[in-house]
């Protein structure tokens, strides 16, 4: 179970804020919005982070055998997102993270300990 807790820990973490230019907000917007699959970085490869266009976000991490399904709200402020989750111990965890890239098809965050995670888009067909 810890490392589960851990790997939820390192998922909020996932610096989940968009570096690209201040006049870009409305295509971070736009591109954020889609299922992103974990490639390299703390969190177990294969997990997955889902952005809705209204503001909702769902985690999904496997560890140790077991899966960790996460729902909650986010909302981007120029570079930076702002994630509220409620884990699954119950508990409200909110965190700001920065996105240092964001492309139609990759996107690479930093969370406040300056840990990163590397993301490729999943497409709709295998989600």
């Amino acid at each position: 179970m810890k490392a589960i807790t851990m790997s939820l820990a390192a998922f909020l973490f996932l610096g989940l804020t968009l570096a690209q230019g201040g006049d870009k907000k409305d295509d971070n917007k736009t591109k954020i919005v889609a299922v992103w699959e974990v490639v390299k970085g703390d969190t177990p490869k294969g997990s997955t982070v889902e952005f809705t266009k209204d503001g909702k976000i769902k985690v999904n991490i496997e560890a140790d055998g077991k899966k960790i399904s996460v729902d909650g709200s986010y909302e981007l402020d120029g570079d930076s997102i702002k994630t509220t989750l409620k884990g699954p111990d119950g508990k409200e965890h909110k965190e700001t993270l920065k996105i240092k890239k964001l492309t139609d098809k990759e996107l690479t965050t930093e969370d406040e300990k300056g840990k990163t995670d590397e993301f490729k888009k999943k497409a709709a067909k295998d989600k």
